[in-house]
């Protein structure tokens, strides 16, 4: 079962919330040890939120989420912004996982769920769901 965590529990469990952090930040990401202290101090004051998905009281699987704001239109969408998993997860944690964060965007009225993925398994997966698959085009700023 995919279970928020509160902040205490994000306190126990920092150890794998990090390193879930480290291998799964979405690709616009820079992971350094500031921005994996400010990550921590945002899921401390409610600003991202920490999932994990427990097998027998052993965290097999951490999602990331954090709101995102698109101040032109107004609009609020929900990003998975870290998803790791041991391998060998069980067919229901995916379904499990999907209507749970669905039904947090849908109380936040969020108007889609986004993640950042090149993992076929997820891709595939996230076709069934009934993701639309974009890309994006990332330049790196430097001198020219």
């Amino acid at each position: 079962m995919l279970v928020q965590l509160t902040a205490d529990q994000i306190a126990k469990h920092w150890g794998i919330i990090r390193n879930a952090v480290i291998e799964c930040a979405p690709p616009l990401s820079k992971v350094t040890e500031n921005s994996l202290n400010r990550i921590l101090e945002l899921l401390l004051m409610g600003n991202m939120h920490c999932w994990l998905y427990f097998i027998e009281e052993k965290a097999v699987a951490v999602v990331v989420t954090t709101f995102y704001h698109d101040f032109p239109t107004g609009s609020q969408d929900l990003l998975i912004y870290a998803l790791w998993g041991k391998g060998g997860l069980p067919n229901d944690a995916y379904q499990n996982g999907y209507v749970t964060l669905m039904r947090f965007a849908l109380a936040h009225n969020c108007n889609k769920m986004y993640a950042f993925t090149q993992v076929p398994m997820l891709v595939k997966l996230a076709k069934q769901f009934g993701a639309e698959l974009q890309y994006y085009v990332g330049l790196p700023i430097k001198e020219v």
